[in-house]
């Protein structure tokens, strides 16, 4: 009477398993995608060639927030922080946006210009940045 019993248990244990659902997004295309970032209402994607895109669905429809980024847009980290936007370029150091990623500014200096910036990362008024050889941090944001 005890196998029974322990067949039941295993099919039931076997029915409550479940599988993670994805769906696929706009974000489809041959882009090297490097790094998301959200707010409550809105996604941010960065690329390596492509630069910063953004959606208000969920993905599916997007913009390019390329608008004063360098021309090649080796863009592997976008981090958003108290209404500010930052984005890391393998290139060119880091960059800064005020209006919610329509137009960036280089906010490098002489020791982080030409940098390859892998993460930010801002933590009070500090912000640090992840590069080939060093850590950085700013404490004016740059």
């Amino acid at each position: 009477m005890l196998i029974p019993v322990l067949l039941i248990l295993n099919s039931f244990i076997i029915i409550q398993e479940s599988k993670a659902q994805w769906v696929q997004t706009a974000f489809t295309y041959n882009y090297n995608a490097t790094d998301i970032e959200a707010t409550d209402s809105s996604i941010h994607i960065a690329f390596l060639q492509y630069g910063i895109y953004r959606s208000y669905d969920n993905g599916n429809s997007v913009t390019a927030l390329n608008n004063g980024l360098p021309g090649l847009l080796q863009i592997p980290c976008v981090k958003i922080k108290d209404n500010m936007m930052y984005a890391g370029n393998l290139y060119d150091g880091i960059y800064k946006s005020t209006n919610n990623g329509l137009n960036w500014f280089s906010i490098n200096d002489s020791s982080t210009n030409s940098l390859w910036v892998y993460d930010i990362y801002k933590f009070n008024q500090s912000l640090f940045i992840v590069t080939t050889n060093s850590i950085f941090m700013s404490t004016n944001e740059g």
